[in-house]
């Protein structure tokens, strides 16, 4: 018999992968905006070194922790888009690279939409170990952690 529950009822993050083969959409219960950091330069002006802003910024990675269903359907899901570029069996990465632009919702304890990340040109880079408890019955999910990196990231209004 197989456990159903509703992954979003404790959810106010969903983030939404439309990546080339599939439409995802996953259940967080952790993340973050990313941060920014721009770059600095020194400036050597008469006896002394002045700092001014750079010429370069750099987003911080993703990092999302993610509902896993009892029948880890949403794992296999990422493992298919990781199997688009890599043969994990021969350890061979193909030339076909899924990037994607993924989005994140924000919304309230309702489910009513507040914000929307749109992340540019995303991939997936790294997967965590499925975290598995049944400390306080039946219902729980499992827990994996995601790490997504992209190449720069809009805010909206939803």
């Amino acid at each position: 018999m197989a456990l159903m529950f509703d992954l979003s009822k404790n959810c106010n993050f969903k983030i939404i992968l439309p990546s080339n083969q599939k439409f995802i959409e996953l259940f967080t219960t952790e993340t973050s905006i990313p941060g920014i950091t721009i770059g600095s330069m020194d400036l050597n002006y008469q006896s002394m070194t002045r700092k001014m802003p750079g010429n370069s910024i750099s987003f911080e990675e993703i990092t999302l922790t993610l509902l896993i269903d009892k029948e880890l359907q949403t794992y296999l899901e990422l493992i298919s888009i990781l199997n688009l570029t890599h043969n994990v069996l021969t350890n061979t990465y193909q030339t076909n690279q899924e990037i994607f632009d993924a989005y994140m919702l924000i919304t309230t304890p309702k489910n009513n939409p507040l914000f929307q990340l749109h992340f540019y040109d995303a991939w997936i880079e790294t997967f965590s170990s499925i975290s598995m408890q049944t400390t306080s019955g039946d219902d729980n999910p499992y827990n994996m952690t995601l790490g997504v990196k992209y190449n720069f990231y809009t805010i909206e209004t939803a």
